[in-house]
């Protein structure tokens, strides 16, 4: 069975690396965080049942207490 998160990193080129797949936005955002201790970038975890896409700063990405402003929602392309 697919896992219904895929978690990328975003390049400086715009690029976008996949990094995994998780079964839940928990698993991602704890993924993220781990990511984020070897990888200072932005995240970007994507939903494949709802076509959210949840876009996490790098700053956000270090620290499990940034403010709900450096996370934004938006609709799948």
């Amino acid at each position: 069975m697919e896992s219904p998160v895929d978690i990328f990193r975003m390049e400086a080129d715009g690029q976008m690396m996949w990094l995994g797949a998780a079964e839940s936005l928990g698993e991602a955002k704890a993924r993220v965080q781990q990511f984020a201790k070897s990888w200072a970038a932005d995240y970007m975890i994507v939903n494949l049942k709802s076509g959210l896409r949840l876009t996490i700063s790098a700053s956000a990405a270090t620290s499990p207490h940034e403010p709900a402003s450096q996370v934004s929602l938006e609709p799948e392309c």
